[in-house]
């Protein structure tokens, strides 16, 4: 099974680390930008992630803060493996096609909330590129 890349504003460091935490519980590999050194790793990171989780808060849709993580989640759409998470009541931005989107902006931390499944069950849809089942 590949990695997941996980795509946030450094504003959001706190919520994507609990996002991260949960991944990697749930036995997935996880990278984000405190687990590489340079932009260079980063970019390859990203390039080879099987999935690409962007988290979009009010600071990652800013036009004049949030332009690295729109550009990383362009990446991802382009590459197939995007999946997008709302933490805070924002609206993920425009050109991302049909990437599944997840509001997670009522989750609190819990590893038993369906929010949380619902998150992870996207995830590994994108990992395992197996259509996602029927609820």
């Amino acid at each position: 099974m590949s990695f997941v890349y996980l795509i946030h504003h450094a504003d959001d460091r706190e919520k994507a680390g609990k996002l991260v935490g949960q991944l990697r519980g749930a036995g997935l590999e996880v990278w984000w930008r405190e687990d590489v050194e340079s932009d260079t790793d980063a970019a390859e990171k990203l390039k080879a992630a099987g999935c690409a989780v962007a988290c979009w808060s009010k600071s990652s849709v800013d036009p004049l803060k949030g332009g690295a993580v729109l550009s990383q989640a362009r990446a991802g759409f382009a590459s197939g493996v995007l999946v997008n998470v709302l933490l805070d009541g924002v609206s993920a931005p425009a050109g991302l096609g049909d990437a599944p989107t997840l509001d997670l902006s009522r989750w609190r931390g819990g590893a038993e909330s369906p929010l949380l499944a619902d998150f992870e069950a996207a995830v590994r849809v994108r990992l395992t590129d197996r259509p996602e089942p029927p609820r």
